[in-house]
Order: C-alpha cells, then sequence, then structure tokens
C-alpha cells in the first residue's frame, strides 16, 4: 500500500532532522518545569494544580511546536529539488496524507509524553491518593483532540508560504492563547469559534469535573464539532494538496 509506504519514508527522513528530537525534549522540558513550579504544592493539591499547569502550558506549548514541525516537514521538500519528488508524484493525495498522520503522531507523542512524565514525577516525590495514571491519559486525550486542527493548517501554510510562515502562525496561536486566556469573561463567550483555544477549555472543563457530562456545557458535542472540523480541514488540505504544484524558490 502506498500510504504504508509514504509513511515510513517520513519516519526516516525525520532520523536526520530535529523532527523527533525537539518533541522529546520539551516533553522533558515541560514536565520539569511544572514540577519545579509546583514544588511547595501539598499532597492534597499537587494533582489539581500540576494539571492545570500543564494543560495551559501544553495550550501555549503546542501552536509552536507544530508550526516548528510543519515548517521543517515543508522545507525538506522544497530542498529536494524544489518539491520535485511531491510534483511528479501521482499520489499527491496519499503523500499529503501520510504527512498528515506522521505530523500528527509526533503532535501526540509529545502531549502524551509528557503528561506520562508528569504523572511519574507526582507518583515518584508525592504519592499522593486515590492517584491513578488513567485521569492524566484521558486529559490527554481530550487535549489531543482540540489540537488536531494545528496539523493541516500548520501543514498547508509551510507547503504554501515557507517555514517562516509555519512558525508565524505557531507564535500567534502560542501569543493569542495567552492574552485570550487572561480575560476569563471574554474567552467564555467567544472560545468555540476560535479553534486555538479549543484545547485549553475543553481540558480544563474535563479536568475540573473529572467527567464528560457538565452541566451547562455539552462536551462530547463540543468535542465532535473539533473533530469534524479537523476532518473537513483535513479533508481540504488533501484537495489542495493534489492541485499544487509546489513554488519557485526565493
Amino acid at each position: 500500500m502506498y500510504f504504508m509506504k509514504a509513511l515510513r519514508v517520513e519516519h526516516i527522513k525525520s532520523k536526520r532532522t530535529m523532527l523527533n528530537v525537539i518533541p522529546l525534549a520539551l516533553s522533558i522540558i515541560v514536565a520539569i518545569c511544572i514540577l519545579f513550579i509546583c514544588r511547595t504544592s501539598n499532597k492534597d493539591e499537587i494533582v489539581s494544580n500540576s494539571m492545570h499547569y500543564w494543560i495551559n502550558i501544553s495550550a501555549m506549548v503546542v501552536p509552536l511546536l507544530v508550526g516548528i514541525l510543519a515548517g521543517i516537514m515543508g522545507e525538506q521538500e522544497q530542498e529536494a529539488g524544489n518539491y520535485q519528488v511531491i510534483r511528479k508524484s501521482v499520489y499527491k493525495g496519499q503523500n499529503c496524507f501520510s504527512k498528515c498522520i506522521y505530523l500528527l503522531s509526533i503532535l501526540a507523542f509529545f502531549v502524551l509524553f509528557s503528561v506520562v512524565l508528569l504523572y511519574i514525577g507526582i507518583w515518584c516525590i508525592y504519592n499522593p491518593d486515590n492517584f491513578t495514571v488513567f485521569l492524566f491519559l484521558k486529559t490527554a486525550f481530550i487535549f489531543l483532540v482540540g489540537s488536531i486542527f494545528l496539523v493541516p493548517f500548520q501543514l498547508w501554510s509551510g507547503f504554501y508560504f515557507n517555514i517562516g510562515a509555519s512558525i508565524g502562525f505557531g507564535i500567534f496561536g502560542t501569543i493569542f492563547v495567552a492574552y485570550i486566556s487572561s480575560f476569563p469573561m471574554i474567552e467564555e463567550k467567544i472560545w468555540r469559534f476560535i479553534p486555538w483555544t479549543w484545547s485549553v477549555k475543553t481540558t480544563s472543563i474535563f479536568f475540573e469535573n473529572n467527567n464528560l457530562c457538565v452541566q451547562g456545557v455539552n462536551l462530547p458535542l463540543d468535542l465532535m464539532i473539533q473533530l469534524l472540523s479537523s476532518a473537513l480541514l483535513f479533508v481540504g488540505m488533501m484537495l489542495w494538496f493534489k492541485k499544487w504544484e509546489g513554488k519557485t524558490k526565493g
């Protein structure tokens, strides 16, 4: 199957770049920073405090992380004969899909690995009561759902423009999340219309209640809309990629 071959090629190409190193290093840094910030927390507060910081820090880190990684992937193809490999391929759609899935897998690695490292750190240092990894993993999964849209969007910006634009959009997302989060009343009214806030809002609501069924909020519907929107963005990216003929250097 061509898709699996294309996915394997993406994996091989990533070994020579920072695509695997950056999320690994960032996961460790995020977990260590949160443990340091929460060093004065007591045993009863450490779980809620640490996850609160993880959700907010990750929501600001992920847009920039995906922007950098998507930019690197776009630059790889430009350096390979100015997109000649893709331009001459008869499987452009599958090439695009393989890139999206590979970038999504890197994003999932960062989200899951950072939260697992945080869990291990808390367990080793504090060993709080009624402390299971399942709550952390469920929270990480919901966070990931709200972040999926970044993958096709950032890849498109990396290929249509360049690595600078992809990183620029990532910086914008990071700054925007930090800015809008400082105005809770405004954020509460508009967050559903701003994809960059999906992950932080849905994840915060779920973690605070440890339940998808929250009074006044339809989290399952919100998550479904986020998944559907991301899927439509994936389809749009693939359709655009099929007709894309590359761009001139400069």
